[in-house]
């Protein structure tokens, strides 16, 4: 039995290093994630332009008393940037912070080509689901290159233009901040849960972060346009998921009959 178990975990790492070969992330995702350091300060004297056209600064978001939570997208993205706002935006539904009362938000696209009228329309879409006023207490805003560069850069958000797709490969990240422009935690936004957006608050609202604000996030790209060019990626994970479930029914039916009565085994 200890020969069969030690074939199967043999029989694994072959199918593992196998997979390997084919799973690799996508060259259009190379670089792409967060790593920001724990309490960062933003630089609040970035220039913004709001959805309404009025020229803004990061820190008149800020008021030293309560804590922002900033989402770092854009308005045309075809794939998560929608949902981070409704993902956050569905926590504060359920949460017990309330927008404008406890907390601002504030939106910034790293797409320099987007203007007002791009982040009126995603303060529109917002609106349209929103039931606590959440719209009123949101910024949707644009900047220049320069501007979003010294914020990326202060976040160490690290994104990049993907022209065959016209779309922008990107972390998709929110970010709790404390009051006077400190990054106390990163959010995963899709599908957040209250209690983890609450915590984040709290967190933000003492001034306090943990010892790493590294967290595992998605990351914001739409393949289907080009999806032949992933075949090996998917490749990979269908032949590394087949094979786990493989030796996994395997497992159990040895461990089984390891536990079955010596007699039993006998007369089997």
């Amino acid at each position: 039995m200890r020969r069969a178990l030690a074939g199967l975990a043999f029989a694994l790492a072959l199918v593992a290093a196998d997979a390997r070969a084919d799973i690799s992330a996508p060259p259009a995702l190379a670089g792409v994630g967060v790593s920001t350091a724990p309490l960062a300060q933003l630089p609040l004297d970035v220039p913004l332009v709001d959805q309404d056209g009025g020229r803004v600064t990061l820190g008149s978001y800020f008021d030293g008393t309560r804590p922002v939570i900033l989402l770092i997208a854009y308005y045309h993205c075809p794939m998560l940037c929608p949902l981070d706002h409704m993902g956050v935006l569905h926590a504060l539904q359920h949460s017990t912070w309330k927008p404008g009362r406890d907390l601002r938000l504030v939106s910034v696209s790293i797409d320099p080509h987007e203007g007002p009228a791009d982040a009126r329309r995603m303060r529109d879409e917002v609106a349209k689901v929103d039931t606590i006023g959440a719209a009123d207490a949101w910024s949707f805003t644009t900047a220049d290159p320069p501007a979003i560069r010294r914020l990326t850069d202060a976040l160490a958000y690290r994104y990049r233009y993907v022209a065959a797709q016209d779309q922008y490969a990107h972390p998709a990240a929110a970010f709790a901040v404390t009051a006077d422009g400190r990054v106390a935690k990163v959010i995963q936004a899709v599908d957040l849960e209250s209690s983890e957006l609450d915590g984040a608050l709290a967190q933000a609202a003492s001034g306090s972060a943990g010892s790493s604000l590294q967290t595992v996030l998605l990351q914001c790209f739409c393949y289907t346009p080009s999806l032949r060019r992933y075949a090996g990626f998917i490749a990979g994970m269908i032949k590394f998921g087949g094979a786990l479930i493989f030796i996994a029914t395997a497992l159990v039916f040895l461990l089984g009959r390891m536990r079955r009565p010596d007699w039993e085994r006998e007369s089997s």
